[in-house]
């Protein structure tokens, strides 16, 4: 096995600094002055490996755009149905709690108000994210103990997205897998009543 490349190395690190800068002064302060002093190397490296301020924007945001889909991807396997309680602590518990990445992603929604391409971007990741937790833990049996609706998977996800947003606000309920499954139990029971 050959070394890694020193470009894909450089610029590794670039995208790394670049994220801790984003995470202590927010997108738009950030600035490339910041980004070669967190990564130890000089502006002039900085824009050889990664281009100008664009380049450096589009490779974040597809950096970060890919993170959070692989972190939906993993969805554990069951040999069986996958339970509700199975997807609520791979919701909560595995994709909502890396909060480098949740503060991230809340960048690059800041970023999305103003591009209409990102916003679009982000949308359909999470439109796809929807429709694969959809297909893992929705049952096309209604008398499966185990099938999730649409609404109650849309449910888990909001409830997880949620929880991450009032965390900034350091507002967390004791438990928060219990908590979710509660919620989950209270859209469980209303929709069975209202079928």
């Amino acid at each position: 096995m050959g070394r890694p490349n020193i470009s894909d190395t450089r610029i590794e690190e670039i995208l790394e600094a670049f994220e801790h800068c984003v995470i202590q002064k927010g997108f738009d302060k950030t600035t490339l002055g910041d980004i070669a002093e967190k990564s130890g190397m000089p502006r002039s490296l900085v824009r050889y490996f990664i281009g100008n301020r664009a380049d450096l924007e589009s490779k974040l945001v597809d950096r970060v755009l890919d993170r959070v889909d692989k972190k939906f991807t993993a969805i554990p396997a069951s040999p069986v149905q996958p339970s509700p309680a199975l997807l609520v602590s791979f919701v909560i518990s595995e994709v909502f709690d890396d909060q480098m990445l949740n503060q991230l992603v809340r960048e690059l929604w800041r970023l999305g108000m103003r591009s209409e391409s990102l916003h679009s971007r982000i949308t359909n990741m999470y439109q796809r994210v929807l429709n694969d937790l959809n297909q893992q833990f929705a049952s096309s049996t209604e008398s499966s103990d185990a099938s999730l609706t649409e609404a109650e998977v849309f449910g888990i996800f909001s409830l997880g997205l949620g929880m991450t947003v009032m965390a900034e606000f350091g507002l967390h309920p004791k438990s928060k897998t219990e908590f979710a499954l509660k919620a989950l139990g209270q859209i469980s029971t209303q929709s069975t009543t209202q079928k």
